[in-house]
């Protein structure tokens, strides 16, 4: 039965930076990950992905907002050759965070992970023991209790959009930057997309919306 110092359960941000410093330290770590697609929601459909979109639209706005002001010609964004720059990015984390945590000696465990004892656990038949473990596996989205709510995206599916709808709605999300990079001109037949949105309460989108408008 394979024993560690550690077992991780989870391979996003928080996982990985915990199996590399535990590492570091001279635990023998474990990881465990049952996603065909490792890495984590940051960087794959998440903080990381999202900065292509987002830090393009800005540079279009940026642009726009200095016209006649040194600005000649402002920016055009186009939102299928960002979808092909983040794609670039994307397909390689799954490949790179396994290399990554076996170069450094941390094993990499593919499969659910199963309590089975307060030391121990189960993945894929084969039973693991551990003095301790984490779970770092993150959050699913909640979904809305509306009739229709199967026919929305949530943040992977709008990150894989190959065409910005002229119109949609959206659900306040603690990424408020993606809501934001859809107000940008310039990313949907170079015009700012109409969005249209409902939160449950007080919050930052709420909060940044009374004083921020696109330019």
């Amino acid at each position: 039965m394979p024993e560690y110092d550690v077992i991780i359960i989870g391979s996003g941000t928080a996982g990985q930076t915990a199996a590399y410093q535990l590492r570091g330290a001279g635990f023998k770590i474990g990881l465990v990950e049952h996603s065909a697609k490792p890495g984590g929601t940051c960087a794959l459909w998440g903080c990381q992905a999202k900065k292509y979109f987002y830090e393009g639209a800005e540079t279009v706005a940026r642009s726009r907002h200095m016209e006649n002001m040194g600005i000649k010609t402002p920016a055009q964004g186009d939102w299928g050759q960002l979808l092909d720059a983040k794609n670039r990015f994307t397909q390689k984390v799954p490949e790179n965070t396994v290399t990554g945590l076996e170069r450094k000696g941390i094993d990499f465990i593919r499969g659910h992970a199963r309590f089975t004892g307060e030391k121990s656990l189960s993945v894929a038949g084969t039973n693991y023991t551990m003095t301790n473990a984490i779970v770092a596996t993150g959050a699913a989205p909640a979904s809305l209790p509306i009739p229709g709510m199967e026919l929305a995206l949530d943040n992977q599916g709008f990150l894989e959009l190959e065409k910005l709808p002229a119109e949609f709605f959206l659900w306040e999300v603690v990424l408020f930057r993606l809501n934001l990079l859809i107000l940008q001109p310039g990313l949907a037949h170079h015009q700012a997309a109409a969005a249209s949105y409902w939160k449950q309460g007080p919050g930052p989108l709420a909060h940044l919306m009374k004083r921020w408008s696109p330019c």
